[in-house]
């Protein structure tokens, strides 16, 4: 399943973590380079 995600703050980049773990193919976005790039790396 395809997940799409708009905010990266603290709430946002736990749900793209956990459904990540969970075999979800996340699309996500925010205006921080450095958010975006911290939730890549997990």
């Amino acid at each position: 399943m395809k997940i799409g995600l708009i905010g990266l703050g603290k709430m946002g980049y736990n749900l793209a973590l956990n459904m990540s773990e969970h075999g979800f193919a996340v699309n996500a976005f925010d205006l921080s380079e450095a958010a975006v790039k911290k939730a890549q790396e997990n």
